[in-house]
């Protein structure tokens, strides 16, 4: 079963029509100047610095993979740490406003659905935008609502039509796939 990685729940929280256009063109537009400086931060992340701050408990792994044949969704964890019961961190370059961060908590929630299934149970999963740190207590309605998402994603991909979505103007404004989305309406 191919598995799909966890970046595309992310994308499919933000905007259903994102992972279909991958899927089902097979294309993904380059980079983005700000994406691109999140992978040079990522690159030059100090990672001790990171835990030391949070007040991480040992043991410390960093950028962890993870795959649920089952669910078929992999990914990466930047920072898992702990030893019964695991703190997940996921790092992001830049400061956002957290109520607009629907997305990126998915994508925290999906990890920690992996590792529970993984049998590495996860307690707290904390997202870094920049410097400001959110904390979630991870919950059986939490790891629910992943689960239900991913599958969504499936079903999404899978389907030859394209998602039937409204989206904001704003997100569409500067969504790097607006040039070939079949929603996007100029």
């Amino acid at each position: 079963m191919q598995l799909l990685p966890v970046t595309m729940v992310k994308e499919f929280v933000w905007c259903a029509a994102i992972p279909w256009i991958i899927h089902n063109y097979g294309i993904e537009p380059p980079l983005t100047p700000s994406m691109k400086q999140g992978i040079d931060f990522q690159k030059s992340l100090n990672r001790n610095n990171v835990v030391e701050e949070l007040g991480l408990e040992p043991p410390i792994e960093y950028q962890v993979y993870v795959e649920d044949r089952e669910l078929g969704i992999c990914g990466v964890i930047d920072i898992l740490a702990g030893s019964k019961r695991k703190k997940i961190v996921e790092v992001k370059a830049f400061r956002r406003n957290i109520r607009r961060c629907e997305h990126f908590k998915m994508q925290l929630y999906t990890y920690a659905l992996i590792a529970y299934r993984k049998r590495m149970p996860v307690e707290k999963a904390i997202l870094l935008l920049e410097k400001n740190k959110y904390e979630f207590t991870i919950t059986k309605e939490k790891l629910d609502q992943a689960k239900k998402t991913v599958e969504k994603l499936w079903k999404t991909i899978q389907s030859p039509e394209p998602p039937k979505i409204q989206q904001d103007e704003k997100k569409c404004e500067y969504c790097r796939y607006k040039r070939i989305c079949p929603i996007y309406v100029v």
